[in-house]
């Protein structure tokens, strides 16, 4: 199994910017490593990644303080602010991963955050204070790719916004509505960039 072409690939492009102070080494080792897994993942040039060095990495960020620990984790607010937990979610060798939720200082859900190799990846959902959703949006390895609604605050999940994006731009159709549901804007995306909109008036 060839290890030295991703390697050599991702090592080029960030070693510049190691150079320059912008990155630790070891911050550079967790960019090499996230960049092998998501090949391996889209089966790409490498068929799995080898237990020492997965081991080696690990031992090394770990010295490094880069992570300072592994598996589920929790943080609380301080005693003075109620106590309650805060943020509850998952590191592995890579960083972030699995489902991350934030808590208000009062208890309530103010989000739930997917992960995976330390960015945002899967459908990540926003709460208002009481409870109710307020925003829905997907992504796919740290960039907004697909549906993204915004809702009205209160009950019954009443849509404000629908709009899709692609590759973190917004792209196609989207919908504005009032309160009680109507269409109030209509608007047309290409690459980011607005194209068409339409006043929609009663």
């Amino acid at each position: 199994m060839e290890l030295s072409a991703p390697f050599g690939e991702i090592e080029k492009r960030m070693r510049r910017e190691v150079d320059e102070d912008s990155f630790t080494a070891a911050s550079l080792l967790k960019m090499c490593l996230r960049y092998v897994a998501q090949r391996i993942e889209r089966k790409e040039a490498i068929d799995h990644l080898p237990k020492d060095l997965h081991n080696k990495m690990r031992r090394y960020m770990t010295n490094q303080k880069q992570i300072k620990f592994f598996g589920d984790y929790k943080q609380f607010y301080p005693e003075g602010q109620g106590g309650l937990m805060m943020h509850h979610g998952n590191i592995n060798v890579m960083g972030k991963c699995g489902l991350h939720k934030r808590y208000r200082k009062d208890g309530s859900l103010r989000f739930t955050y997917p992960y995976k190799y330390d960015v945002l990846h899967g459908v990540c959902e926003d709460f208002f204070a009481d409870g109710s959703l307020q925003s829905r949006t997907e992504f796919e390895y740290g960039q907004r790719n697909g549906s993204c609604k915004e809702y009205w605050p209160g009950p019954g999940e009443r849509l404000m916004i629908d709009s899709t994006y692609h590759d973190d731009k917004m792209c196609g159709i989207s919908m504005s509505y009032d309160r009680d549901g109507n269409e109030t804007r209509v608007q047309r995306y290409n690459n980011g960039q607005i194209q068409m909109e339409i006043l929609v008036k009663r």
